[in-house]
């Protein structure tokens, strides 16, 4: 009832893990290959899959169409190969492809080997990414669930997604509580910066072909910021708030971008819409915090860092900063 479609390239390190965490709930799996040298197909292969080979031109949405196009069950799920679905996600697909057809969006936990200010989330030693060397983590929802139509189709050369094709034919699509692990960050600091590098180039070029796309204006912002490039970030995030005013994570990127200019006005109030849109986003807090840190408003300052540990004690980038402000007013650090 349902295909797995899997877009891969040298992953032979954990593509079986994602392969094994969908056993029995997928009639068949899916896996273009880009051009591994690694052996990444001979693994996929001996777990079932079906492995076709995909040209590599830069462009993600080329090669993830081209995983749909083999497809034959009426539910698609898509993954990557360093993800893991969770076991629990196992029962709540098999729940909701019994339901009408709808695209669904599923919670993913990014891992990351070290806190900072986008890693805000701590990974307690029960997390499948602590093993792996995973110290934090922040989510996403991504829409990897939907039903197996023609006209759904990903849209994107980096940062893909099919959300525009689902609202172009009137294909509903809510959330839903299956939960996949990545493990794409917990790579050596060669492999992060060749992807940045790549992520850029794609990113400019997707504004390039699509200049009335927010997301392509957003997705050139985040990854400038990425190589601390905040003036160009800026103005690519200000288109991007042009045609979308009220995405939270957009209104976040774009108020550090101003706080690292030294725009601490236009920062905090744009953190103030980002809260009013989500306020329960841990990495706002954060950030909004850090300028008030920066600033010297240590009570709220203190607010911000406090309402992160409500929900997360142990936040080691809010703790931390708590430690800071309790210094900065003379009193002794708390155990």
């Amino acid at each position: 009832m349902i295909s797995l479609c899997v877009i891969a390239k040298n992953e032979a390190h954990c593509i079986a893990t994602m392969l094994e965490s969908v056993r029995g709930i997928v009639s068949e799996s899916i896996v273009v290959d880009t051009g591994s040298t690694d052996g990444t197909p001979a693994i996929a292969a001996a777990y079932g899959a079906r492995v076709e080979q995909f040209t590599w031109c830069d462009d993600f949405a080329a090669a993830r169409n081209a995983s749909l196009a083999f497809a034959t069950q009426p539910w698609i799920v898509v993954l990557d190969a360093d993800e893991e679905l969770s076991r629990e996600g196992r029962e709540v697909i098999l729940s909701l492809v019994r339901e009408a057809p709808r695209a669904y969006s599923l919670e993913r936990y990014h891992f990351s080997s070290r806190p900072d200010a986008v890693s805000s989330m701590t990974v307690s030693p029960e997390m499948p990414g602590y093993n792996r060397g995973a110290r934090a983590y922040y989510k996403t929802h991504d829409i990897r669930l939907f039903p197996n139509r023609e006209e759904v189709r990903f849209v994107g050369a980096v940062h893909e997604s099919a959300e525009s094709s689902l609202y172009e034919h009137g294909i509903p699509w809510e959330r839903c509580s299956a939960v996949i692990y990545h493990y794409g960050h917990l790579v050596t600091e060669e492999r992060k910066r060749e992807k940045a590098l790549q992520y850029l180039a794609l990113a400019r070029r997707k504004v390039h072909e699509s200049p009335d796309d927010w997301r392509a204006w957003y997705h050139l912002g985040v990854e400038l910021q990425n190589h601390t490039l905040h003036s160009e970030a800026r103005l690519s995030l200000e288109q991007a708030r042009v045609r979308c005013p009220t995405f939270a994570p957009l209104l976040r990127q774009l108020g550090i971008s101003y706080c690292v200019m030294g725009d601490y006005t236009s920062g905090l109030q744009t953190f103030s819409e980002a809260l009013s849109n989500d306020s329960s986003c841990v990495l706002t807090w954060n950030a909004l915090g850090a300028a008030f840190l920066e600033l010297g408003y240590l009570d709220q300052a203190e607010h911000c860092f406090q309402t992160i540990v409500s929900g997360d004690p142990r936040n080691p980038v809010a703790c931390e900063a708590l430690g800071l402000i309790r210094q900065r007013r003379g009193r002794p650090s708390e155990s």
